[in-house]
């Protein structure tokens, strides 16, 4: 694994959460990374179905380089996607499905990739295919016990869980064992244009960061 992967997953992983952001619209989302950095939040993922979701990312890279954004591109489901989002400055490829040339093809560039898939069959192949971390989606079927489940005979596979993660339950996979977790409405709400929309994704980003680093301190400095 080259260095600049590593870099990668060791941020990822000292962050312990990443926000995904899916709009119809690009009008808000420049805005709500603000909000989100803001909050503490510095692993932003950016869906390829988002509009001009190239250009955004390329955006946010250089706009908030300054605050070590770890911006991603999610929903990649084809190697020309990850081409894109990787010549936008994307530091890691999300992709909603077991996608072995996604994979190959991240590879060949050095960039992590995070595939999906659910049953231990997909993981595992997921994982020596070449995956540098493997979204487990849609997690809430299973919620944390699948994770501790999966990973008592796969202790060695990263595993982020994604769907349906809220306050309650991000502990609890982090418990589980869990490399990461991914969060989208909990934190970010359906409607960014409502009134004071930014200043609750800031507040709950702050939320859901203090969240996670409690969850992650030793038992006996919780008390």
């Amino acid at each position: 694994m080259t260095d600049s992967k590593m870099k990668i997953l060791d941020a990822l992983h000292r962050e312990g959460v990443v926000a995904v952001l899916r709009f119809n619209s690009s009008a808000p989302v420049l805005s709500v990374a603000s909000a989100l950095l803001a909050g503490g939040m510095r692993a932003i993922e950016i869906t390829m179905t988002t509009p001009n979701s190239g250009d955004l990312i390329q955006r946010i890279a250089t706009q908030f380089a300054d605050q070590n954004v770890l911006v991603g591109a999610g929903t990649v489901v084809s190697p020309s996607q990850a081409a894109t989002a990787c010549d936008a400055g994307a530091q890691y490829i999300v992709a909603p499905t077991l996608s072995l040339d996604v994979i190959q093809y991240c590879n060949q560039r050095a960039v992590v990739v995070i595939p999906g898939a659910f049953t231990p069959s997909e993981i595992q192949l997921a994982w020596q295919s070449g995956a540098d971390i493997v979204k487990v989606f849609p997690a809430n079927i299973g919620g944390p016990g699948y994770f501790r489940d999966l990973l008592g005979p796969m202790p060695g596979i990263r595993l982020i869980p994604s769907g349906g993660v809220d306050f309650e339950s991000a502990p609890q996979y982090l418990a589980a064992g869990a490399f990461a977790v991914a969060v989208g409405g909990v934190v970010i709400g359906r409607d960014p244009t409502r009134d004071n929309a930014m200043a609750e994704i800031r507040d709950n980003a702050e939320r859901f960061v203090s969240t996670v680093a409690q969850a992650r301190k030793p038992v006996e400095t919780r008390r």
